[in-house]
């Protein structure tokens, strides 16, 4: 985790989509730090962590920014979770291993008005990610 050995492993799993998705992942980073999505945390090789997003949005974030960049495939829920969960920290610096079980909760249990709230402001902030690509 937080490693250019983590990194070069996102970049392999992501060649499996094709090499524009490696370039498209790149923009993806600096285009999320250029807009104060996430920032570098410089204690660890390679690592950003969210400024604004908990663990809840994260979760909406990741899939969201996913089916933007066309990495999950049509009629599939299956979210590539090891292109966020080895580089990301939460905004309070706590990791993302417990990402799956907050999208499932996003997913099959919260209805509330604050949770639709949440899963915009994380398709927003993914959004700042992507619009350059």
């Amino acid at each position: 985790y937080f490693t250019e050995d983590a990194y070069k492993s996102i970049e392999a799993k992501l060649g499996k989509f094709g090499s524009n998705k490696i370039k498209e992942y790149h923009q993806f980073i600096r285009t999320g730090e250029k807009n104060g999505v996430f920032k570098r945390v410089k204690q660890y090789e390679r690592c950003y962590q969210f400024t604004r997003l908990a663990l809840t949005e994260i979760a909406s974030f990741v899939y969201a920014a996913s089916q933007k960049m066309n990495l999950i495939q049509k009629g599939s829920d299956s979210i590539p979770w090891a292109l966020f969960d080895t580089l990301f920290l939460a905004k309070d610096g706590s990791s993302l291993k417990n990402i799956k079980t907050a999208h499932s909760y996003n997913k099959n249990y919260s209805k509330t008005e604050k949770s639709s709230l949440n899963q915009s402001n994380a398709e927003v902030e993914a959004s700042k990610c992507l619009k350059n690509n």
